[in-house]
């Protein structure tokens, strides 16, 4: 018995479109199989240093280095790319690619696990760690960024965001230890900050800004301005932190401050809640400096040290405050 489309004409343009989508698989094919490959690098690998990988790694990639320190820089504009330390530290330092930083990162939803980036210097003084170029965008954990001129640096991006999970920012020479300009959203959890020496621990012009669980310590030495800077404002929350403001500290005005260099960004709110926060900055005036025209909501601090809890608007729910003593009262008196 002959089939029906054999015999009938009506059946050809279905058959082509079959073939069509069968040709165009088969094209695609090569492609899909080299997509998602898992790179590795190491001292004693065809591979021996990062920028190798930089040069073949494809979107979706998984770059694993060995432990190892690497005096080597890369530029990286893959995207969904993964690079991961593998089985003990891989320290990067000293070497800076294009002027800008040990790794400049240019495509989206880039992860970075397990690197320690250290001592990135460049003439115009802004050596970073890691450079997010415009657009793109990037998840850091357990890594560790120290003594370089700033840690990491955002470039704009209206759909970019920077998330940080457990990792350390140290000993940050000249400039903030984080840095992002306008991107959508900067993310901040389980993370240490210690020891600047340049300007802020954390400078955001993000859209939405989230900090939770994280140290931010001045220590005895260090000589930030701001523990946390949002100079134009947007949709912040501070909560489950714990901040503290040195004796050398450069500015006495405030520890966080919001809205400085004029409110540019539409804001869905401003809270700060349940932080723990230690001034040991003589004469400091404030713990938060509200500049914007958005009430911040500042409710179940404990608040160490004799300083005005809020300037500007606002409103204070009072939250256990450490005494003279060492005892936790239950007064938080702004002004004092």
């Amino acid at each position: 018995m002959t089939h029906r489309c054999a015999r009938d004409a009506a059946c050809l343009p279905g058959l082509r479109r079959i073939l069509l989508a069968v040709a165009m698989l088969c094209c695609l094919a090569p492609q899909v199989l080299a997509a998602g490959r898992t790179l590795e690098v190491g001292p004693t690998r065809p591979l021996r240093l990062p920028s190798e990988a930089a040069r073949l790694a494809g979107d979706g990639d998984r770059v694993l280095i060995d432990p190892g320190i690497y005096r080597d820089c890369a530029y990286w504009p893959q995207n969904d790319l993964v690079l991961r330390a593998r089985d003990g530290e891989v320290h990067l330092t000293e070497k800076v690619c294009g002027g800008k930083a040990i790794w400049v990162i240019a495509g989206r939803d880039v992860v970075v696990e397990g690197i320690r980036f250290s001592q990135a210097r460049v003439p115009d003084r802004n050596g970073a760690g890691i450079r997010l170029e415009p657009e793109a965008s990037l998840t850091v954990r357990h890594s560790h960024f120290l003594g370089n001129e700033i840690g990491l640096l955002a470039g704009n991006g209206a759909r970019s965001y920077v998330v940080i999970e457990h990792s350390r920012f140290e000993e940050t020479t000249l400039s903030h230890a984080l840095y992002v300009n306008f991107i959508d959203r900067l993310e901040i959890r389980n993370s240490v900050f210690l020891r600047q020496f340049g300007k802020h621990h954390v400078k955001s012009r993000a859209r939405l800004n989230l900090l939770v669980d994280n140290t931010i310590d001045d220590g005895t030495d260090g000589v930030s301005s701001y523990l946390v800077d949002f100079p134009n404002g947007g949709t912040i929350t501070l909560q489950g932190n714990r901040l503290t403001k040195g004796p050398r500290s450069a500015n006495a005005t405030a520890a966080i401050a919001i809205g400085l260099e004029g409110e540019k960004l539409q804001s869905e709110g401003i809270m700060l809640r349940d932080n723990e926060f230690t001034s040991r900055r003589p004469g400091l005036r404030a713990f938060v400096r509200n500049a914007t025209g958005v009430e911040a909501q500042i409710s179940g601090n404990r608040i160490r040290g004799f300083v005005t809890v809020l300037s500007g608007p606002g409103t204070v729910t009072p939250g256990p405050r450490r005494t003279s003593n060492g005892t936790d009262g239950r007064k938080n008196v702004v002004g004092q």
